[in-house]
């Protein structure tokens, strides 16, 4: 089950700041979950650089009952006049 994205939980927890929408240990745990996928776009070969990482391109989505988040929005790719680099966005 996907719950949006993470642009939409920050202007939700903005707008109604004393319903919290995630929690802090929610948050860092999504951090990590973007930190993840960037490493691992970073270690392929050619190198994938995603070039638009922001709140809107950050999925939550439901994995076995708990809320991940999940980099998106890809886009167009172009490649690099670096070797083994492949950016996208």
């Amino acid at each position: 089950m996907q719950h949006g994205n993470l642009g939409q939980r920050v202007v939700q927890n903005m707008i109604h700041p004393g319903r919290t929408c995630y929690t802090n240990a929610q948050a860092l745990g999504w951090a990590l979950d973007v930190a993840r996928a960037l490493e691992y776009l970073h270690m392929r070969s050619p190198a994938v650089l995603h070039r638009d990482v922001k709140s809107a391109n950050i999925m939550i989505t439901d994995d076995e009952g708990s809320m991940v988040a999940k980099l998106s929005d890809f886009g167009l790719h172009v490649v690099s006049g670096r070797p083994h680099v492949l950016l996208l966005g």
